[in-house]
């Protein structure tokens, strides 16, 4: 009489093959660098890892920006940033310019490394309509370890203080600035494992004749003893983000 062996496999392969449970998982499985905080639809990034910059590149004069294979949050390449020399030079930024989105919870995401010369990070989004400009900025002063928002008037005003981060050109930290774009308000700020609330804070709008289009910007502003340098990598900017 023949017997029938029980059927163990689909047993066993649960045990060790799972399935993808979301596309946004099977992108990040794959090597896509929206990894840290996936809402939002990504409408731009960059991982630094062509051959050709893709930023405008600004500073104090004397600052070297580029990009550079010796520190990365991944793959091979990052930007270097170097400030400008000592006094009132001592600064070195990356933006870019996009194309006038439809209006939405705008995101921008961006790692970087540190340095304890470094007096402030900012990040920031600009918003040209045609008629208004709308440029919501988060600072980082790393003198009080505070992070501060800038107001309708124009004011930049702390929102959380005690704020930690490694200082050390090897290790990465990661923000996002979200905003909403069509009532002209912060919605949050991401700071590594920390989400601030700012939805209560209007952006400061002022009149522009500037064409519409779209800027995101990082930068960092030494000490005015130094010229620090530090690294950033993996920029995302994102449409359609969930309201705070």
């Amino acid at each position: 009489m023949a017997h029938t062996l029980p059927d163990y496999s689909s047993k066993w392969r649960n045990e060790t093959i799972f399935g993808v449970a979301d596309m946004g998982e099977l992108a990040a499985r794959l090597n896509s660098i929206d990894k840290f905080d996936r809402r939002g639809n990504v409408i731009w990034m960059d991982d630094f890892e062509g051959a050709t910059n893709l930023w405008t590149l600004n500073g104090g004069a004397g600052y070297a920006t580029a990009l550079n294979d010796a520190v990365a949050l991944a793959g091979s390449q990052s930007m270097k940033m170097t400030t400008g020399g000592i006094g009132g030079n001592n600064w070195a930024i990356i933006y870019r310019t996009l194309a006038y989105p439809v209006l939405s919870n705008i995101g921008f995401e961006i790692s970087s490394s540190w340095d304890d010369d470094v007096l402030y990070f900012y990040w920031q989004i600009f918003l040209w309509t045609g008629t208004t400009l709308m440029d919501p900025s988060i600072r980082y002063n790393d003198t009080t370890h505070e992070l501060l928002y800038l107001d309708a008037a124009n004011v930049y005003q702390v929102f959380a203080t005690n704020v930690d981060m490694d200082l050390n050109a090897n290790s990465f930290n990661t923000c996002k600035l979200v905003i909403d774009f069509v009532n002209g308000y912060y919605q949050r700020f991401i700071f590594n494992n920390v989400t601030y609330d700012l939805s209560a804070y209007p952006c400061r709008q002022a009149a522009s004749a500037t064409r519409a289009r779209l800027r995101v910007l990082f930068s960092q502003y030494a000490d005015g003893v130094t010229t620090p340098s530090i690294y950033a990598d993996n920029a995302i900017v994102t449409q359609n983000e969930e309201a705070q």
